[in-house]
């Protein structure tokens, strides 16, 4: 079944279903496909044929279904009801493009997974799934309000781009780019589905992140995007926390505050658990703040405890390497006295106890983790389906690390990474996951100057002695720009806003798609 929504969108009902009484895995589920078209050409677009949507279960590709095109309303519809589609286990979408002929273009995007065995009786499980240019940065509009320093988080529904500052100052106006509906949601917008609720303080140097990245399915507020701390105006740092529950594909979603103590912190890190916690340290209040912030969001309540052990350093890299030990490496940012430093440490958190060691100086392992580190450190996973959770890291000295993790000895390290292929060297670039094997670096600074610049990165071979991969250069940001706005909306990558080379606040928004091939 399909219905037919305003230009630049398509709903289609990939999974069609009366919901049972009662649910059982393996009962018919009901799963709603909404399809956004981004800023393409007339051109690109007319040349579309026809599309595949291919289904993704338990992260085997299934058969490709073709889906029917109409270029000049913009919608896609099923040649024929799908059959046979899986309906127990973890299902995602991809979407491909062809022109005519039944040749493949490079348009396409992909959205999930999502759990199936999760879903509630007669609920209906929503995938969000952005069509823009594959390997190459495709525009999603400008921001209402042009900021740098901001976060940007997925949701269901679109986009969250909260905090920053523009050329007058800290930024508390959110800015939601309502993408399955098509228009934007400000703080002072009206109508249906533009009501935040009570929004959170201006800030900067705050952490953001949804908390369907890294949270068990079966975890309450999976869909919510966790905020807080950060720097408020005048500087004072800031300790709140606050949640944002999205609406669904039909609004945006509101702000409400969680009311626990917390250190106050700027430029903090997060990072969220399967066990539904979210651990939160380091940053600083004038000192680097230690120990570390675990908010546990329960089926009851929502939970906050300080952990006096931890590790400080502001504006350290954190992983969470996901593998069956569920651990956390942090790693990077600066030290006390201000100065860059090369400690990395592994995390596992059980509550109520942390558990803490050494990888460069030896605590974990019994030997030293040979980390070259520094103020700026950029890591990201690298979702390859191996135990060894790797992630590429770009240290502040040197040539780049592969991180490893597995849940038997040696458990952790760092390993010395053989690449092929150009790497631009800058400084502050940002490295985020790519897609299956694959990461991407993208922007930061030449000469102090913004770049445009992006690579990515594939994964060929990770072991106990070292690991292989290889560069590649993709299509540059349409404008070079630095603190921007960074994060993940699928396999891809979304950046919003940041400064431009004038270091003017920018409001631009794009998103890079992986081809998946």
């Amino acid at each position: 079944m399909t219905r037919q929504l305003p230009p630049m969108l398509a709903a289609l009902a990939a999974l069609a279903c009366v919901p049972e009484p009662a649910h059982l895995p393996g009962d018919v589920k009901d799963v709603r496909v909404v399809v956004k078209l981004a800023e393409l050409s007339s051109a690109e677009v007319n040349g579309i044929g026809s599309f595949s949507l291919t289904p993704v279960h338990d992260g085997a590709a299934l058969a490709p279904i073709p889906v029917n095109w109409s270029a000049s309303a913009r919608t896609l519809t099923f040649l024929e009801e799908p059959t046979s589609l899986p309906t127990t286990g973890r299902l995602a979408v991809r979407l491909r493009a062809h022109d005519v002929a039944g040749n493949a273009l490079a348009i396409g995007g992909g959205a999930g997974p999502i759990d199936l065995d999760a879903l509630p009786v007669g609920a209906v499980a929503e995938l969000l799934v952005v069509v823009g240019r594959l390997e190459a940065p495709t525009s999603l509009g400008q921001l209402a309000r042009p900021r740098a320093r901001a976060t940007v988080s997925a949701t269901s529904s679109g986009l969250l781009v909260f905090g920053g500052e523009d050329q007058d100052g800290l930024l508390a106006a959110p800015d939601f780019l309502h993408l399955a509906q098509g228009r934007q949601c400000t703080a002072d917008a009206t109508g249906e589905g533009c009501v935040f609720g009570e929004v959170p303080p201006a800030r900067a140097a705050h952490v953001a992140l949804t908390l369907a990245d890294g949270f068990d399915p079966s975890c309450p507020y999976r869909d919510a995007v966790f905020l807080g701390f950060g720097e408020a105006i005048g500087g004072a740092a800031l300790g709140d926390a606050w949640l944002f529950e999205p609406a669904g594909l039909d609004g945006a979603g509101a702000f409400s505050a969680i009311a626990t103590p917390a250190s106050p912190r700027v430029a903090p890190w997060a990072v969220a658990l399967r066990s539904c916690d979210v651990l939160v340290g380091g940053g600083r209040d004038g000192v680097i703040v230690d120990g570390v912030e675990v908010f546990h969001f329960g089926a009851d309540a929502i939970t906050h405890q300080a952990l006096p052990d931890g590790i400080a350093g502001a504006g350290a890299a954190v992983i969470a390497t996901r593998n069956a030990l569920d651990e956390v490496v942090v790693a990077g940012g600066v030290d006390g006295a201000g100065v860059a430093t090369d400690a990395a440490y592994l995390l596992s958190y059980a509550a109520p106890e942390l558990s803490l060691c050494g990888l460069a100086d030896g605590s974990c392992n019994g030997a030293a983790a040979a980390f070259c580190g520094g103020a700026e450190v950029s890591v990201a996973r690298i979702d390859d389906g191996s135990d060894l959770a790797p992630a590429l890291s770009l240290r502040g000295c040197g040539d780049p690390q592969v991180f490893r993790s597995a849940s038997a000895p040696p458990f952790a390290a760092f390993v010395p990474l053989a690449a092929s292929g150009a790497l631009t060297a800058r400084e502050g670039a940002a490295v985020l996951p790519f897609g299956p094997g694959r990461a991407v670096v993208l922007g930061g600074r030449v000469a102090g100057e913004p770049v445009a610049a992006v690579e990515a990165f594939t994964l060929t071979s990770v072991d106990d002695d070292g690991a292989t991969g290889s560069f590649g250069a993709l299509a540059p940001l349409a404008t070079a720009r630095t603190e921007a706005a960074l994060g993940a909306m699928g396999d891809g990558v979304v950046v919003a806003g940041g400064r431009g080379g004038d270091d003017a606040p920018s409001g631009a928004v794009e998103i890079l798609i992986p081809s998946f091939e």
